[in-house]
């Protein structure tokens, strides 16, 4: 719902895309088969899977789902059936506990596949939560720019952290936050305070086009449509070596069949 509403338009990707992302990526290392595993809660794992799926028939790549409890309390058993088919890669779609317990599963099953995680993994507490077992050979893919990025808004963003949210996750969403809060505030600056009213918001914010920042690496724009995506460009990033993360691979499309009539 959050995607497909004529009257929300999100910032962030969503993890269908951020899934994709990451497959796309795992298919240009070669991988022909995958796994995708994500949960159970409606309207999100069954959504995030097909759509890994749909983009696998249009590129050749064979990809079979797997949606376990967000609790993973049947965590161990979704594994092994994952690994069960031998696949090439495998994409964990989950808020960042979630993908870190099942990297974690992964480990003491021993398992030597390679795994692939969405922008819920990139935040500064994900490395010393998953262990050193997996620096330097795990990908993300991130909705944002780097944390460390040193353009105009994400240093604004770091500064604002630093000043009001020094117990706040640092990570993805945070940047997300931040990003819809300043969109949202530069289109009310732009209106008559006399005059603002529902009619003058929502008109303004709608008007959104065109919206150039350094968090994202296109373009951000409203508009009317039944569904919003306008945040379909990506980047990949891999834990290093020493437990940080590096840019392996920088802006591209994500190539979802559900947003053919967006960006087609």
């Amino acid at each position: 719902e959050c995607f497909f509403s004529s009257n929300i338009a999100p910032v962030n990707q969503g993890p269908r895309l951020s899934g994709i992302g990451a497959a796309e990526y795992a298919k240009e290392q070669g991988a022909k088969t995958m796994a995708c595993i994500a949960n159970v809660i409606p309207n999100f794992g069954g959504w995030v899977c097909q759509g890994i799926e749909a983009w696998g028939k249009e590129n050749g790549v064979d990809v079979q789902s797997f949606n376990g409890q967000p609790d993973l309390s049947d965590g161990e058993t979704i594994m092994q059936q994952a690994l069960a088919i031998n696949p090439d890669a495998v994409v964990v779609v989950e808020a960042g506990p979630g993908v870190s317990g099942y990297l974690k599963i992964a480990e003491k099953l021993g398992a030597t596949v390679k795994f692939y995680g969405p922008t819920s993994a990139y935040d500064t507490a994900f490395p010393d939560a998953v262990g050193s077992h997996w620096f330097g050979k795990f990908p993300a893919e991130i909705e944002f720019n780097t944390m460390d990025s040193t353009g105009p808004d994400n240093t604004l963003w770091q500064a604002v952290m630093a000043k009001y949210g020094a117990d706040a996750p640092i990570d993805s969403f945070s940047q997300g936050g931040f990003l819809s809060a300043k969109i949202a505030v530069d289109a009310l600056l732009a209106l008559d305070p006399a005059k603002i009213d529902r009619e003058a918001v929502t008109a303004a914010f709608m008007g959104v086009s065109d919206y150039s920042s350094d968090l994202v690496c296109s373009t951000w724009s409203f508009g009317q449509s039944d569904h919003h995506n306008a945040n379909h460009t990506g980047r990949i990033v891999e834990l290093t070596a020493d437990g940080g993360w590096a840019v392996v691979k920088d802006c591209f499309d994500i190539p979802d069949p559900e947003l053919a009539d967006l960006v087609g």
